[in-house]
């Protein structure tokens, strides 16, 4: 198939005899915009809260979601497109086979390649009124029987070798296996997504902060309406338009975008399924007419260096970035290289994004946006939580409990999740700035602080500090060990620019004018790339390792 396929428009508008359209009846008239709130409104107002609804009968019921596509591609070009009526087949098909192996309300583990078969068993999972828990690809099958062990789900669909000892209840299905329960169960599909309590778990996902251990975030299937005010404050995604992420679908940044986002508004998701090279989204973008391109900051500054025709971007409307701080550097480098600025989001697993630049929050460099309408959240003061900062005082930034798109809790884990609230609000640990104009600064993590001869130390700072070296492209502040564990030092991982070395004199003498000498970095280490996950998160423990076997003293 060409890629230039892609378009909604050559499949046609679906008809209105799919499986969900016979239970909800037929629409009338075109395919209405997304909705516009204006200033001040709130687009979930607590008298239109459902008090039962199915997540994916909200997705893929509405008369924009007629038009939505699924692309699949890899290097060589498209390889499948799936409209609207082979989804919802698909996800009902799905849907039915798991209702027939498990019991409602049940957790259903999936270890699936990063692809259309996890985008679908989610929304499956989800349609049969069961949790679905998208698991990383990366995971080995011993740390996926260990998260079964702790977590206990019902069913684990896989594709692995040699998965054995998983729990007591929890079957485990293999690919043969579970295309054949498919495939008995299309002779009697599921009729409808199960209508469930809107507070009722959707889907988990792992995330382990920077505690290393993971922790299972729930959300409910209201959670769905905690993303409208992304609609406008952020992605100003509409039917017909085309969109390229470039992480992976576990990941609640992408599945949330290409998945609940695109399909619900009529657009097109392109799900990328080859290599994940540098110089992969570019022709991906050109050849799809891409209008939006998601990613996290670190490839848009790889782009940047690497793909001698960035310029491919241009083609773009929108690019969002969230996941890390996007350098004020970049940000101004994308913007001049591709005629327009990127849309800074800030946001984590528990509440997805709340504050953000966009259509109605203007780009503004150094900045992540100003929180979206309809959202309520605080800067808290770092020394008395109980009351607010002050505007430009750096605080904890919080969100207000009632947030549609707040987890439920911690899975297993109430002491967790009540260690995470203050009073009315969800404390995220993040360490902001917010200016009178309502424009946020992140400053870092407050769990990151790191301890340095009894003082406490953001990472943060020392890595701007780092940064101002002329030849330093890239730097990964840790805490990192020496002596056995005795005493804890500051350590830095550095990349040069290209072709440039670094001497470390000239690091610490530039370090002296601008830091406290015990914010110095005691330890270094020069590499051709930070530790990052596959999603281009940066891995600071991993950085504390590499320090161990081979940082050399910075004194």
């Amino acid at each position: 198939m060409p890629v230039n396929d892609v378009s909604p428009r050559r499949h046609g508008t679906p008809p209105l005899h799919s499986p969900l359209q016979r239970v909800i009846g037929p629409r009338d008239g075109p395919a209405p915009s997304p909705p516009s709130p204006g200033p001040g409104a709130a687009p979930f107002p607590p008298d239109r809260k459902p008090l039962r609804m199915n997540l994916v009968t909200r997705i893929l019921s509405t008369p924009m979601a007629r038009q939505c596509a699924l692309v699949v591609a890899d290097e060589r070009g498209v390889l499948a497109v799936h409209g609207h009526d082979a989804i919802v087949d698909r996800v009902l098909a799905e849907a039915g086979a798991i209702s027939a192996a498990s019991e409602p309300g049940s957790r259903v583990f999936l270890a699936l390649p990063h692809g259309p078969d996890l985008a679908f068993s989610v929304l499956a999972t989800m349609a049969s009124g069961r949790i679905a828990v998208p698991l990383s690809p990366e995971l080995t099958v011993e740390e996926v029987v260990t998260l079964a062990r702790r977590f206990r789900p019902s069913m684990l669909i896989h594709r692995r070798e040699g998965v054995e000892g998983l729990p007591d209840g929890c079957d485990g299905i293999d690919p043969d296996a579970w295309e054949r329960a498919v495939e008995v169960a299309r002779r009697r599909p599921l009729g409808a997504p199960v209508d469930v309590a809107a507070d009722a778990p959707a889907w988990m996902v792992f995330t382990s902060g920077t505690t290393g251990h993971p922790r299972g975030v729930v959300h409910a299937h209201r959670s769905l309406d905690g993303r409208l005010p992304m609609d406008r404050g952020w992605t100003g995604l509409r039917a017909g338009d085309v969109i390229v992420h470039a992480g992976q679908l576990n990941w609640t940044y992408a599945f949330g975008l290409q998945i609940l986002d695109a399909l619900r508004l009529g657009a097109t998701s392109v799900v990328y399924t080859g290599p994940r090279d540098v110089h992969a989204w570019g022709p991906l973008v050109a050849r799809t007419g891409a209008t939006h391109f998601a990613a996290v900051p670190s490839l848009l500054r790889r782009i940047l260096k690497h793909d001698d025709r960035a310029d491919r971007f241009r083609i773009l409307r929108t690019t969002l970035c969230a996941g890390e701080r996007l350098p004020e550097e970049h940000f101004e480098r994308w913007r001049k290289t591709m005629g327009h600025a990127p849309r800074e989001a800030l946001g984590m697993s528990e509440c997805s994004t709340f504050i953000s630049s966009g259509p109605l929050a203007p780009p503004k460099s150094g900045f992540a946006g100003r929180p979206q309408v309809g959202r309520r959240i605080a800067v808290l003061n770092e020394e008395s939580p109980d009351r607010e900062a002050a505007p430009g005082e750096r605080g904890i930034l919080a969100v207000h409990r009632t947030d549609p798109g707040l987890m439920l809790g911690y899975a297993d884990d109430p002491e967790a999740t009540r260690r995470s609230l203050q009073g009315d609000w969800f404390v995220t640990g993040d360490l902001v700035r917010q200016e009178t104009d309502g424009y946020v600064q992140h400053l870092g993590r407050l769990d990151d602080r790191m301890n340095a001869f009894g003082y406490r130390v953001d990472p943060q700072e020392v890595e701007r500090a780092v940064l101002q070296h002329p030849h330093i492209a890239e730097a990964l502040v840790t805490e990192t060990s020496v002596r056995g564990g005795e005493l804890s030092l500051i350590g830095v991982l550095i990349v040069p620019h290209e072709g440039r070395c670094v001497d470390p004199t000239s690091i610490k003498s530039r370090l002296d004018s601008s830091l406290a000498p015990w914010k110095h970095p005691r330890r270094f280490c020069v590499v051709s790339a930070l530790p990052r996950s596959r999603n281009g998160k940066v891995l600071r423990r991993e950085a504390d390792r590499i320090l161990q076997q081979s940082g050399q003293s910075l004194e």
